[in-house]
């Protein structure tokens, strides 16, 4: 009985060569907390928190919350940043 550390092995056999390595910054996303202005006029987000991938575009990230607080396309929305606007 061998009461030591287990050998360590440079590579793991089970898992073939030609894999791709996932990034990872796909594996942990990173936290978007979205808040409504007080005075805001538009419905309530379902959640607060996001995990977003780093390749979503602003533009995407827009359309998810225009799509989840349900905003028709004449309404406006803006994004703020630290207190600043930035689209």
């Amino acid at each position: 009985i061998s009461h030591g550390n287990p050998k360590i092995h440079p590579w793991d056999p089970q898992i073939p060569s030609g894999t791709p390595k996932i990034h990872p910054r796909r594996i942990f996303p990173s936290q978007v907390i979205v808040e409504k202005a007080p005075k805001a006029r538009i419905g309530d987000l379902d959640k607060k928190k996001y995990l977003v991938p780093s390749d979503l575009t602003v533009g995407q990230f827009y359309f998810l919350i225009r799509k989840r607080i349900h905003l028709r396309a004449e309404d406006a929305l803006f994004f703020f940043v630290n207190n600043l606007y930035q689209v």
